[in-house]
């Protein structure tokens, strides 16, 4: 019997060990990312705005060069897009911009490599005869050598006001 108990706290011990272990490497991660680059938020955040300029344009170019050739996008009807429907989608939509904005920009390491940039945009835009709400988006951009990759976005239009 007392063998079970010293076997039994060993293993608890060995978990809380592997536990306490995964929290370190999540807090080592997210000092590495803001170690490695102070200004990756704010790269990312002008990257992102970037896109959105270009897209406004119907500018496929900076979507060539920012989306990974494995890309993965949300659509708002939450069917999945290609790195080519992207850029195709973006140089044949229907939509005239005025002005766009990104506000509530946050980075959320994942590890050392590999960040989540959530955030939310508005502005002034006319898609299909209907003015755009708000959006909010999240993408998930990757490190692959020293070029960082957009490999996943999707955005979500804020629901319209309540009426009282």
């Amino acid at each position: 019997m007392r063998t079970i108990v010293l076997l039994l706290t060993c293993a608890l011990a060995v978990g809380a060990a592997a536990q306490t272990e995964k929290k370190s490497d999540a807090k080592k991660a997210h000092k590495m990312v803001a170690a490695a680059d102070s200004n990756l938020q704010a790269d990312l955040v002008a990257k992102e705005k970037a896109l959105y300029d270009a897209w406004a344009k119907k500018d496929g170019k900076p979507f060539e060069e920012w989306l990974s050739p494995n890309f993965v996008g949300v659509g708002d009807d939450g069917s999945n897009i290609s790195r080519e429907g992207i850029i195709k989608s973006v140089t044949t939509h229907n939509c005239e911009v005025k002005s766009l904005n990104i506000s509530d920009d946050k980075v959320t390491p994942i590890d050392k490599d590999v960040v989540i940039l959530t955030y939310k945009v508005d502005g002034d835009a006319i898609c299909d005869g209907k003015k755009s709400p708000p959006i909010y988006a999240s993408s998930i951009w990757k490190k692959q050598g020293s070029k960082w990759w957009t490999i996943f976005h999707q955005s979500t239009p804020a629901a319209p006001p309540k009426q009282q």
